[in-house]
């Protein structure tokens, strides 16, 4: 039992901001620990980072209110700010998605020689556009604009 004498405002608030605000203590021990075994053995990446995940996991410390939070399916936080990432790399050097398997059988049935393997991102539909949206800008289009894929049509 953790029992605390309070003597003025200041104290009520230091003890009840700690208490919330419950850090990380002992972390670092246990993390150490997990790559001390780690160096010791021969495991794959995948199993290395996996196990300093659990042990992150399993050994941290949260208020009682996070947990209820949790629980309950309440954020800790939010924000009514959205983010729309716009590659403007050059053509070239942009990362893109794959279509997916199903899709690209399909499109090897129709054109075996087809190289159009790629998913279409932001700045496609954008160049795809209605022209009563051609006074749209990029951004303007990025963040007013939402594609839906409807199932069983190629495009909408």
């Amino acid at each position: 039992m953790d029992l605390q004498f309070i003597l003025d405002s200041f104290a009520t608030i230091n003890y009840v901001s700690s208490y919330l605000t419950k850090s990380k203590r002992g972390m670092s021990r246990f993390l150490r620990q997990v790559q001390d075994e780690i160096r010791r053995g021969n495991e794959e990446l995948s199993m290395r980072v996996r196990k300093v995940v659990n042990a992150f996991l399993n050994n941290s410390e949260i208020s009682t209110q996070e947990v209820c939070l949790h629980l309950v399916g309440i954020p800790m936080s939010m924000s009514s700010i959205g983010e729309v990432f716009i590659n403007t790399a050059p053509p070239e050097e942009r990362v893109r998605v794959l279509k997916s398997k199903g899709d690209l059988e399909v499109l090897n049935d129709v054109d075996p020689e087809g190289e159009d393997i790629f998913t279409e991102g932001l700045i496609e539909h954008y160049v795809q556009r209605p022209n009563v949206m051609e006074n749209v800008c990029l951004a303007d289009f990025a963040s007013t604009y939402a594609f839906h894929k409807k199932i069983g049509s190629e495009k909408c």
